[in-house]
């Protein structure tokens, strides 16, 4: 019997169904050659998602319980920020951005700058608090070493800051200026 076009068996571009969709059951063509090289067939990248987040889920996946250097997908113990600054990788940490990484100089200063004002005591380790900065003397946000490192309000960070690269003003209202963006001419 043909309905709008398909014949019973047979898909809407006259080929026999010869898979069924690895989720959802629904008969479908696939090519042979396809066929040959995958272990799972899917009608849409809906199926395809849902086939892949039950395989991959707990015991199934082969990555499951591979911690740190262990699971492949691991970054490592050191990444960059997009702005410059290096991030390092630690667990547990109670100020670390989505969970584990946490700025390198924030670290260094942990180690050898705290002192009872700029620090919080956590599970009777101390922290750096994290309203205040560490700011980069040098202002160069690779160069991470003691000397170079200083513990500040955000306040003095900004004003530090604002001495070395002042924001254009108006000379009449005083009101700040936006900077203008230069274009490479030639």
């Amino acid at each position: 019997m043909v309905d709008s076009g398909v014949q019973e068996g047979r898909c809407l571009m006259g080929r026999k169904h010869n898979y069924n969709c690895d989720n959802c059951g629904k008969e479908m063509y696939a090519r042979p050659s396809h066929l040959a090289k995958t272990t799972r067939v899917c009608c849409s990248m809906e199926c395809s998602i849902e086939l892949r987040r039950q395989y991959m889920r707990g015991e199934n996946n082969h990555q499951y319980g591979l911690k740190g250097e262990k699971n492949s997908s691991y970054l490592g113990r050191k990444s960059k920020q997009r702005d410059g600054y290096v991030l390092k990788r630690i667990e547990n940490h109670p100020f670390a951005q989505d969970g584990v990484w946490v700025l390198e100089h924030r670290l260094i200063a942990e180690k050898y700058l705290l002192d009872e004002n700029n620090s919080v005591e956590i599970n009777g380790k101390r922290y750096l608090r994290p309203d205040l900065i560490v700011h980069h003397k040098d202002l160069n946000k690779k160069n991470n070493i003691v000397e170079n490192l200083e513990i500040m309000t955000l306040d003095e960070h900004t004003r530090i800051h604002n001495l070395i690269n002042p924001m254009p003003r108006d000379k009449i209202t005083g009101q700040f200026l936006k900077k203008k963006k230069h274009k490479d001419v030639g």
